[in-house]
């Protein structure tokens, strides 16, 4: 009878059991000091497995894989959550900068607002291609990529019964136990296993199609039968599925359109501060008595003021000291007018917005 291969992975270590009907039939571990060290390293590892332990099953540790529980997450579908989260992941987790692989599961019947609890999980994509790389050398199925809080380690009574002939070694491997016998809420599969999964789906529904051509030698009336039901489910859901990608990747367009808005109004609100900042500079530097008529600033950095004030050159002289502000200079002749019972300079200057050289 075929077992199952537990793999636990942390932090530079990986340890693995195989579990045959419950029972440890081998167990080992090393050290890995980069992902391309972990895809070689869990490949020679699984390889010293028994012959008849075709599967894996995987736990990452807490340094290595994010779960937690998020309260307030849309009202969906287990499998439309899961896309949710896949599609804004940055959301929910720290990237920086890595991409990742992520799932999701809701959790209870949530609150009556349309919210309800979710049970949400990551890890960086880079690892789990380096876990998928050693696996397809092991010549493994892998069943589960989780994190390793996951397995429910603590549903045991005994989580050590089984692994007490090991000696002072066996607490070591409790979580790559749990992880061959037990099974996850949450899968972090990355594409490379996702892709394997699916051509071993082709390769399983080819299998069928010959056995019911055998069949057909038989009963032609029964295959046939069989034949149309499973076209119709086959196409009942690729229709679910195409409405389920057409639903998101709108949501994605939407949420794009929405972040660019968001970014050209948070430019328009810093160019604004940074004009108000300059026109309170250049008001609180003015002579005194001199007062403006008019202030303009170009998108290139261009500007002008026009005004009066006993001396226009006194208004240029104080414009040489304000901070950002640079190449003042009179524009046209000055006019002298009378407002009042004084005369005034009316000034145009033109300036540049900018650091002096």
């Amino acid at each position: 009878m075929s077992g199952t291969l537990g793999v636990a992975i942390d932090a530079g270590q990986v340890r693995a059991v195989a579990v045959t009907r419950g029972r440890v039939t081998w167990a080992g571990e090393a050290e890995y000091a980069s992902h391309a060290d972990l895809a070689e390293v869990l490949a020679r590892l699984a390889a010293e497995r028994p012959a008849r332990v075709r599967t894996v099953r995987i736990a990452l540790g807490a340094a290595l894989a994010d779960r937690k529980v998020v309260e307030g997450m849309p009202r969906l579908a287990a499998r439309d959550l899961a896309r949710h989260v896949a599609l804004q992941p940055r959301r929910y987790f720290l990237a920086n900068g890595v991409p990742l692989v992520t799932d999701a599961v809701p959790l209870g019947r949530g609150t009556g607002n349309g919210h309800r609890p979710a049970l949400i999980a990551a890890a960086p994509e880079p690892l789990l291609d380096a876990i998928a790389a050693g696996v397809r050398a092991a010549g493994l199925t892998p069943e589960a990529i989780a994190p390793a809080a996951d397995f429910e380690c603590e549903a045991s009574t005994d989580p050590l019964g089984p692994l007490r002939h090991l000696g002072d070694a066996g607490a070591r491997y409790a979580v790559a136990y749990a992880a061959a016998t037990r099974s996850p809420r949450l899968l972090l599969l990355p594409a490379a296993l996702r892709g394997r999964n699916q051509r071993d789906e082709v390769l399983n529904g080819r299998r069928w199609m010959i056995a019911g051509a055998l069949a057909l030698a038989l009963g032609a009336a029964s295959y046939v039968g069989a034949l149309a039901r499973q076209r119709n489910a086959a196409e009942s859901e690729l229709l679910r599925l195409r409405q389920s990608v057409t639903s998101a990747l709108a949501a994605r367009t939407d949420l794009d359109r929405i972040t660019d808005a968001l970014a050209f109004l948070g430019r328009a609100e810093e160019r604004r501060s940074h004009h108000a900042a300059l026109l309170a500079r250049v008001t609180a530097a003015l002579p005194d008595s001199a007062f403006l008529a008019a202030f303009r600033l170009d998108p290139d950095g261009r500007g002008m003021l026009a005004g009066y004030a006993p001396r226009a050159a006194d208004v240029v002289a104080a414009l040489e000291r304000v901070a950002g502000l640079s190449a003042p200079a009179l524009e046209g002749p000055v006019t002298r007018e009378v407002q009042g019972s004084r005369e005034w300079d009316r000034f145009t200057v033109r300036f540049r917005v900018g650091a002096r050289p």
